[in-house]
């Protein structure tokens, strides 16, 4: 069986590492190494460090003063020590049923990679809660033919959507210039030259509305969006820019008509059988 890193690093929100803990305890067979870097001015997530201490194998760090997100992954990822690694975000919560199993299963099936991609739920409490982020299909192609186009958006989603080897993963730093991007340099960087396999089996949920999402703190997205993808990238990236919208109108009126019915439907039956 291989060896798994849950690596949290987190900021004033107890809330999420109670959740990840409580959804590890229920299958804690299947990690090996949980570590949490926390940069909270308070005690709430030490509390909740001390609940679960004496129930599953964790290592706790808080950091005085609190540090950048940039260094406090770094940081996180040089302490892992089994093969592979997760970094889940305090508001990445794991909802897959046998979650930490099936990513054992699916490792082990597919030979062990150097980078499994899951999918990530999200859930913003609008008429779409609980939505893909991106199709398995969709990343497949982009991941094999366009990668670069993740400069334009990132399909694959938050860090905690990937599970990594560990002896794969070079010395890195994370570039402090960077926000909105800093995770999609990262996969470019490591995704060329790296067997990754992509899965649609397997989700996190991403509570999207907690006031200390990374997400939501990024201000002026559209600005920094240019901004960063000159920092990237100095390649010709037109024919993105010409295909991006149309491409995503479509897929997502097709996607979220679907997701609608579905949801419709289900309704339907509980309300006939209620």
């Amino acid at each position: 069986m291989i060896k798994l890193s849950i690596l949290i690093p987190t900021y004033n929100f107890s809330t999420g590492v109670f959740l990840i803990l409580k959804k590890i305890l229920s299958e804690k067979k299947f990690v090996n190494e949980i570590i949490i870097s926390d940069n909270s001015k308070n005690k709430s997530v030490f509390n909740i460090y001390q609940r679960f201490r004496f129930k599953l194998k964790i290592k706790y760090l808080h950091n005085m003063p609190s540090t950048i997100p940039q260094k406090n992954w770094q940081y996180l990822i040089k302490l892992s020590k089994c093969d592979y690694f997760v970094v889940l975000h305090h508001d990445d919560i794991p909802v897959e049923i046998d979650f930490f199993k099936k990513i054992h299963q699916l490792i082990n099936f597919y030979g062990r990679p150097d980078i499994l991609s899951i999918n990530t739920s999200i859930n913003d409490s609008t008429i779409l809660n609980n939505r893909i982020h991106t199709h398995a299909f969709i990343r497949k192609i982009i991941l094999k033919y366009f990668l670069n186009y993740l400069i334009f958006r990132n399909v694959i989603g938050p860090l905690s959507s990937l599970i990594i080897k560990k002896n794969k993963f070079k010395e890195y730093h994370f570039d402090k210039r960077l926000n909105w991007l800093i995770d999609v340099k990262f996969y470019l960087q490591h995704l060329r030259s790296t067997r990754i396999v992509v899965s649609d089996l397997i989700s996190v949920k991403s509570l999207l509305l907690n006031k200390e999402s990374l997400t939501l703190k990024i201000k002026n997205k559209f600005f920094l969006h240019g901004k960063e993808k000159r920092i990237i990238t100095k390649e010709k990236l037109y024919i993105y820019s010409i295909l991006d919208f149309p491409f995503w109108c479509c897929y997502r009126i097709f996607s979220y008509t679907f997701f609608l019915l579905k949801k419709l439907f289900i309704n339907l039956v509980i309300k006939k059988k209620s």
